[in-house]
C-alpha cells in the first residue's frame, strides 16, 4: 500500500513537470485575440501566432476631409528590426531598432482574466490600456 501511494504521488509531480514545460507562450494563449482602445480614434489590434508577424493593427484615422482606416501588419516595415524577448504566458516583450536610434523595449501585459492588454513603451512614455473587443477579426489582409 506505501508502494502504491508513492507511485500516484510520483506520476502527479510528473505531470506536473510537464504541464509547466508545456506552458502556452504568449502568441500561442491570445492568437487571434482583437483588442480595442478609443481615444482620439478607434484602434484595433489583433495578435497572430507568427513570430515574423505577430501584430495587425487597424485604424480609423478622423480626417475632417475623408476619414479613412489603415490596416498595419508587422511586415509591413522594412526598416526596422523586430526581435521577441519574452513570449510566455500573459507577458510579451520586443525590442525595435529603428536605423540610427536607440533600441527600444516595448511590453505587452494581459491581466484581468484575459481582459485587459497594457502596452508599455518607456522610451517614448507611451503607456496604453486595450480592452478585449467581442470582435473575432479585423478587416486586414
Amino acid at each position: 500500500s506505501a508502494l502504491l501511494i508513492f507511485a500516484c504521488s510520483s506520476d502527479d509531480s510528473s505531470d506536473s513537470d510537464d504541464n509547466d514545460l508545456m506552458e502556452e507562450t504568449f502568441l500561442e494563449r491570445y492568437d487571434g485575440v482583437v483588442w480595442e482602445i478609443s481615444e482620439d480614434t478607434v484602434v484595433y489590434y489583433r495578435l497572430n501566432n507568427d513570430t515574423m508577424n505577430w501584430f495587425t493593427s487597424y485604424e480609423f484615422n478622423d480626417d475632417e476631409i475623408d476619414g479613412q482606416y489603415e490596416c498595419h501588419n508587422l511586415t509591413d516595415h522594412q526598416e526596422p528590426i523586430f526581435s521577441i524577448l519574452i513570449n510566455s504566458g500573459d507577458n510579451f516583450t520586443y525590442s525595435v531598432q529603428f536605423p540610427g536610434e536607440e533600441l527600444e523595449v516595448v511590453y505587452f501585459t494581459v491581466s484581468d482574466n484575459g481582459n485587459i492588454l497594457e502596452i508599455v513603451n518607456p522610451s517614448h512614455n507611451i503607456q496604453a490600456t486595450f480592452l478585449r473587443s467581442n470582435l473575432t477579426e479585423i478587416p486586414c489582409n
